[in-house]
């Protein structure tokens, strides 16, 4: 919250991070938004401004959320495959995909 990823404003539903990371690098579903939160800064996007989709791969262990007209936001660097299984499974159950 420090770096005002999350407002007083928000009700936050879900929170998706990876262990070691906390919540510097992670994924914040509020009853309006969708908030990304990378390195310290974060990126909201509207439950309707976006048709999520998340690429995976088992070699380097990534998460990259991508979004209509918006370059790919990756969230995740060096995590497992079976924390990538659970965090997909959890934010696509989360919104409801």
């Amino acid at each position: 919250r420090g770096f005002g990823a999350v407002t007083d404003a928000d009700t936050v539903l879900y929170v998706f991070a990876t262990n070691g990371h906390g919540v510097r690098d992670a994924i914040f579903v509020t009853r309006a938004d969708l908030i990304v939160a990378t390195a310290g800064r974060a990126r909201r996007f509207g439950h309707d401004e976006y048709n999520l989709t998340i690429a995976r791969t088992n070699k380097r262990g990534l998460i990259v959320l991508r979004f209509p007209d918006a370059p790919p936001d990756t969230v995740y660097h060096q995590i497992t495959g079976l924390e990538q299984q659970i965090l997909e499974l959890g934010l696509r159950r989360a919104l409801h995909q």
